[in-house]
């Protein structure tokens, strides 16, 4: 599980590294994630908030920001907040399918069904690789 996580928040950090302009307020967001990482990476997922927040309030434009809080607010079990970072993620970066997987297991947990497997048939048509996976998701939680 941590490593197909690990896997994902780098491609989610490899695309903001190709969207971001380069600044004085970005590089120190940057600082920000990459300090939100490390605490996330030792479960202090208070830290990593506060982190992510601190990158947020120098980027508010930072889709992975938005996406790495969510995370680590869904860590927390606070999946209505996580729901909210992940959809902000969603509306600054829309065609990146690794968002909609992420805010699928929210609304799952929040006891979304049907925008959870909205939200999985949408991954998967825009990354075929997540389509075996988020089928078995589909699958365990009905339409």
């Amino acid at each position: 599980m941590y490593e197909d996580e690990k896997q994902k928040r780098i491609a989610i950090l490899q695309a903001e590294q190709e969207a971001k302009e380069e600044s004085t307020a970005g590089k120190q967001a940057d600082e920000f994630l990459r300090k939100g990482e490390e605490k996330y990476w030792t479960r202090d997922f208070d830290g990593a908030v506060a982190e992510y927040t601190r990158a947020i309030d120098l980027n508010p434009s930072s889709f992975a920001a938005y996406h790495d809080r969510g995370v680590a607010r869904y860590m927390q079990e606070k999946y209505k907040d996580a729901l909210l970072d992940l959809s902000k993620a969603i509306e600054l970066k829309p065609q990146t399918a690794k968002l909609y997987e992420s805010r699928g297991y929210a609304h799952m947990k929040i006891g979304n069904m049907r925008d959870a497997v909205i939200d999985w048939e949408q991954a998967a048509r825009m990354d075929p690789q997540l389509q075996d996976s988020l089928k078995v998701m589909i699958d365990y939680v009905g339409k």
